[in-house]
């Protein structure tokens, strides 16, 4: 597999060989962000930097070497030792299988890709014996090598890049303890789910408002910050549930009307 990635919003290309068969496809990163990043400043408004110094002896350091500590140790490399640690993105790498087809799990994506074929007639022919399968190969991220799966449902071609196995944290962190609740809470929890009627909009993320503050500022306007009070939490569990079940059916009401 040849990778040639460019500049922009994760595009780039990758050439998969199935034998001597090669598939090109260009790829598109299926997620957008845009990050608003914020430097550093004095109150007067000059850039401040940074000076790096030794922590233990407070010395100034003109040259850091990159290393791990290790135990008591503490392992230094050189730029040439870290070089060794790169992969070559022209490398060529044949580690490709077709298997049964798979839902991935969410928390093993670390990215993901629309992909579209420079050839359709040669993709078609490919795509004709994907049916339930998918291909899962190798892909060069950054100066790491990463596994990967290919997958053709409903005429869209998507490439799943893989975190490693170290990097995902088992579910069972997030197993909850259930407790037994009674009848009574029962019946009341599920009439609150039933008479649950909110629209959810999700206008802005912290990015928006991020540019609609700093234009503010730029404007001169006044920023008017807001003391957030904290409800009083109830201990109550079943005069709780009474209390969001009586406004979950009166805004059910509102929405009817």
């Amino acid at each position: 597999m040849d990778r040639e990635f460019g500049s922009g919003r994760g595009s780039g290309k990758i050439t998969l060989y199935f034998e001597k068969l090669p598939v090109s496809l260009k790829l598109f990163k299926a997620r957008h962000e845009e990050k608003v990043e914020l430097n550093q400043f004095s109150e007067k408004g000059n850039p401040v930097g940074y000076s790096k110094f030794d922590k233990i002896t407070g010395e100034k350091v003109e040259k850091v070497v990159r290393g791990k500590k290790v135990g008591n140790s503490v392992v230094l490399l050189s730029d040439e030792e870290v070089n060794l640690t790169k992969m070559k993105k022209n490398e060529e790498i044949k580690e490709l299988s077709v298997e049964d087809l798979e839902n991935p799990r969410i928390e093993e994506i670390k990215e993901i890709y629309f992909a579209k074929p420079e050839n359709n007639t040669l993709f078609s022919l490919i795509a004709s014996g994907l049916k339930g399968k998918q291909v899962r190969f190798k892909l060069v991220d950054g100066n790491q090598e990463r596994e990967a799966v290919l997958q053709y449902l409903n005429d869209v071609v998507k490439i799943y890049l893989k975190f490693y196995k170290e990097e995902v944290i088992s579910d069972d962190v997030a197993k909850i303890k259930t407790v037994e609740i009674n009848d009574e809470q029962k019946i009341l929890v599920a009439t609150l789910l039933a008479n649950l009627h909110n629209d959810i909009k999700l206008e802005k993320n912290r990015q928006q408002i991020l540019e609609e503050l700093l234009a503010r500022k730029l404007r001169g306007e006044v920023i008017q910050v807001e003391e957030v009070k904290k409800e009083k939490e109830e201990s109550d569990i079943t005069k709780l549930l009474t209390m969001s079940v009586s406004s979950a059916k009166k805004k059910k009401e509102e929405v009817k009307v």
